[in-house]
This record gives structure tokens, sequence and C-alpha cells, in this order.
């Protein structure tokens, strides 16, 4: 079981010997569980004490509490005025789990836009549910294949896409993607409702989408009648460090018409949410087929979300992100310089991705490479995992309490792991480069 020390970092505790300790589950919390005493003591002595909620549709205060004003804990896009749009508590839903916010805003979409197609990114997960595998590529190509409502645009990848880091501006050019994308949809009749995006997409590769490609892609979906959908779900709540959500990457102004959030903010607890504008909660509302879930918005579950938000605000934790965020980087960034097999370090906050390659000139993706790397990290108790098309790229993704020892040490580990594979293993071109 995970643990924290207050200011000590992560570790790992068992009746014998070490545990893992596991650097890639950003998506199911903020902090580890000791972290947050108050949210322990909500969710075991909840479950004990409190009824289950009833079957009219009363709404608890600790539920209103959460609704209104407590979505960021500092304020921004979510609690107030945003590029002329307000998310109050009647714009606040609450799923208990991500699948079904991401459900629930394709539902919301549909309703306002009176629209049904969705167009997405390349290799995307937005969930596990039948409505969500459709719109996921990284499911359905394995599955039953692309519907006719569903339309794939490039994923805004500067190292491997179409257009890289020596494009004068990218963000224009994966945005005029989406256009394209658009225009041949609505040649064919076909009508759009929603644009749906991770804020920095995972199961793709850890990929920072250039600055201004949401304002752009926005304002081509919004022309054709569609809303923008920011899928936050792995990271927000203050894990890029800069900002509390990750869309506020792409600049200040830009504000999304639909967020869903969940994972981090239960801290384990199956919680999530979806914010919107009245507009389009109103427009859902109209329709008089309420949003209704037994467990969805329990006193309990919003007395959980409630104390992850206090300890993310009193620990400080999205400055300790930003932080140790930038450190890890740096020491990534080291290690490329003497390892030719990292291609790629991307990150921001503690959402880090390291690309390998096996070849510097075509960039190609070393999948064996990385998952021998995993493995033998495993070995030495540190648990890491690979995403990306090729599955080469190591995704970081640790608890937000992970400190600058813990990155020192996972580094330290990192380093002895490819120094040995580039003298015994050899197995790629990158790996025979180092003297």
């Amino acid at each position: 079981v995970q643990r924290q020390r207050r200011g000590g970092g992560a570790y790992d505790v068992r009746t014998s010997g070490a545990e893992p300790a596991d650097l890639s589950s950003a998506g199911s919390r903020p902090a580890p569980e000791p972290t947050a005493p108050e949210t322990l003591r909500h969710s075991a002595c909840g479950r004990r004490s409190l009824p289950a909620p009833p079957p009219q549709r009363l709404i608890h205060p600790r539920s209103c509490s959460r609704a209104s004003g407590k979505t960021s804990p500092s304020g921004g896009p979510l609690s107030g005025p945003g590029a002329g749009q307000t998310v109050t508590q009647e714009g606040i839903k609450s799923p208990d789990e991500r699948s079904e916010a991401n459900d629930l805003a394709l539902r919301l979409a549909r309703q306002y836009t009176g629209h049904w197609d969705v167009v997405v990114l390349d290799h995307a997960y937005h969930g596990h549910l039948s409505s969500l595998i459709d719109i996921s590529p990284y499911k359905f190509r394995d599955l039953d294949g692309q519907k006719e409502w569903v339309h794939v645009a490039p994923l805004p990848d500067t190292y491997r896409g179409p257009y890289r880091e020596d494009h004068p501006n990218p963000a224009v050019a994966y945005a005029s993607e989406v256009k394209r994308v658009v225009s041949s949809a609505q040649e064919k009749g076909r009508k759009i409702a929603a644009f749906f995006a991770e804020s920095l997409p995972s199961v793709g590769g850890q990929i920072i989408p250039p600055a201004g490609y949401f304002p752009e892609v926005a304002g081509h979906i919004r022309r054709a009648g569609g809303v923008f959908v920011a899928d936050e779900i792995q990271v927000g709540f203050g894990r890029v460090g800069k900002h509390f959500w990750a869309f506020q990457l792409q600049g200040e102004d830009f504000v999304p018409d639909i967020v869903t959030m969940g994972k981090s903010i239960g801290n384990g607890h199956p919680v999530a949410c979806v914010a919107t504008t009245q507009a389009v909660a109103r427009a859902f509302e109209a329709t008089g087929v309420e949003y209704f879930n037994t467990f969805g918005g329990s006193p309990v579950s919003c007395a959980v979300g409630l104390a992850v938000l206090d300890v993310l605000e009193k620990e400080q934790l999205q400055a300790h992100a930003a932080c140790v965020g930038s450190f890890l980087m740096e020491l990534l960034g080291q290690q490329k310089a003497k390892h030719p097999i990292l291609g790629d370090i991307r990150g921001v906050g503690l959402f880090i991705g390291v690309d390998l390659i096996k070849d510097e000139a075509t960039r190609m993706p070393a999948t064996e490479e990385a998952d021998y790397v995993v493995s033998r990290l495993k070995e030495n108790y540190i648990l890491l995992s690979t995403d990306g098309p090729g599955r080469n790229v190591l995704k970081f993704k640790p608890p937000m309490c992970f400190s600058l020892d813990n990155a020192r040490h996972v580094v330290a580990k990192l380093d002895a792991i490819l120094t040995d594979m580039e003298a015994k293993v050899r197995s790629c071109e990158t790996l025979r480069l180092h003297s």
C-alpha cells in the first residue's frame, strides 16, 4: 500500500521486504491515502454511520457545498466567469465514476446542440462504457471499428506527428486538421455535437499539445455547432503544477464548454464530476429526463471530495507538483544527454513522458527496450508502465506527494539500468551509440 510521510515523499511498507513504489497511477489519486486522514475518516466512518441516500430527490447539504464554490480550491475557470460563461451549482453533476462522467458529457453535448457526431483525437481513450469505447480509437480499433458518427483527428504530437518541433506554428497546423475533419463530415451531411479531448493525452503517449491548439480547435468546433469537452480525469486537480486544470495551459482565456473530472477528486474513492455552463445544463434539464445516480452526489462521496480539495490546498500539493516535476524533468534531461535511447523528455508538473527510440533519425519506437526497462525497474521496487501507440513511452504520473528524494532515487535506478543495457543488451542502434 502506498504511504506518505509528512514532507517525506512516497514510500511503501509491508510486513517483510519492500513494496514497489507506483509512479504510474496518477489517475487514481492526487496524493496517497495517509496524506489525508480526513479522507479516510469521512469515507470509513461515513460508510458505517450514514444511511444510503433516500429514493427521493433530496440533496444533502454536503453535496451542495461540494457543488458551490469547491470545484477548485482557489477559484479559476470552473468557479467563476470565463469567456462569457459561468459554471454554477446547477451546471455541476455528480456521477460516481470516470466513464459515467464522460458518458454524461456526451449526453449533455447532444442535447444542447441537437447534433450527434463527435470528433476525437487519434489514440484517445475516454472510458469503458460502450458509448465511450465508440469515441476511443485506442479501444474501438481492436473491437467493432469506427462508427460513422465518429471522426478522428491527428494527435497533436510535436515529436512524432506530421507537424513537429521545427514547425513554425504546430498549434494552428494541428487545429487545421480538425477543421478539415469537420468539413469532411459536414460534406457527408453529418452534424458535430462535440470535440472530446484529454487536456493532456495520456494513452496517446503523454502528449503536451502546443499552446494555442485548444482555442483554435474550439473555434472550429463551435462554428460547426458543437461544444468543446475537456477530459481532466487524469490530469486535473493541480497535477500540472502551473495551473489547477491542465486546459489552462492552453491560455488563461480558454474555457471549455464541458469539463469532466474524476479519479483524483476522490483519492481512490469512486467520485466523478461534470461541470458545464448554465446554457448547456438548462438545455439538458429542459427535457424533463433528469440525471440521477443512486450513489452520485452522496454525502459520503462529497465529504471525501471536499477533504481531498482541502488537503490539496493545505499541503500546497499543486506548488509541490510544479517544484518536483521541474526537478524531475531536469534530471531526466541530463539522462537524455547521456543515453541516446531517450529520444524525448516531455511533460509538465507530475505528468511526464520519456520516449524511448531505436534510431535517432527515424525515431522508431523502442517497444521491447521500454518493456525491458519497466521490468528491470520493477525488480528495483519501482512501478512504471508504458503508453503511446508504440508502447514505448515511460509514463511518470506519481502520487502528488512524490518528493525530490524520490525523483533522485528513480532517475538513479533508470540511469543504472540504461548503462547496463548499453553494455550488455545493445539490441538497437541507440544502445550501441554510447561509447
